[in-house]
């Protein structure tokens, strides 16, 4: 079976709700649905989380919704979606709770996953050396031994760097 456009350069329309796609956007989404009736299958199931579960005001009419999503989905029969419900049914708790409080701790994650992502990209650079020193040095500095002492001026520049690490990101 030949598609007339390349799925991967069009996943990204597959993920967007149905709201935000334009009509000549939404066109191309259903012709993609049409070449499977799996694709199909989950396309519905995720606008039905987006309209029926996200959409709650509450915990109470979001732990409706999502138990019956959940069991729509395990209808499904999808294997995609084995992982996603298992999660969901071990997190069911707290993701109703979610619900009733606007609290997130996406920022810090964010901010976690840049330093990692710096770190890693860093990998072998002087400056990320010069950070990963740092950690020896403060092990060695809080050591009561006074040969150890004489790292004080290292561990100064260490943390030099590693300050301008993370005004970079910010």
């Amino acid at each position: 079976m030949s598609f007339p456009f390349k799925f991967l350069a069009c996943k990204s329309l597959l993920t967007k709700p149905a709201y935000s796609l334009t009509s000549e956007r939404a066109k191309e989404v259903s012709l993609m649905l049409d070449f499977s009736n799996d694709l199909k299958l989950t396309y519905r199931l995720k606008e039905r989380f987006y309209q029926y579960v996200l959409t709650q005001p509450n915990r109470v009419r979001a732990t409706k919704s999502l138990r019956e999503w959940i069991k729509r989905a395990e209808e499904s029969n999808l294997k995609e979606f084995k992982s996603c419900i298992t999660a969901f049914n071990n997190w069911f708790d707290e993701i109703c709770y979610s619900f009733d409080y606007p609290w997130s701790n996406g920022p810090l994650e964010d901010t976690h996953t840049k330093i990692k992502t710096l770190k890693r990209n860093c990998f072998g650079m002087i400056i990320c050396k010069m950070s990963i020193c740092l950690e020896k040095e403060l092990c060695l500095l809080v050591s009561s031994d006074r040969k150890t002492r004489k790292f004080a001026k290292p561990l100064g520049v260490c943390l030099l760097c590693l300050f301008l690490i993370v005004f970079l990101l910010f």
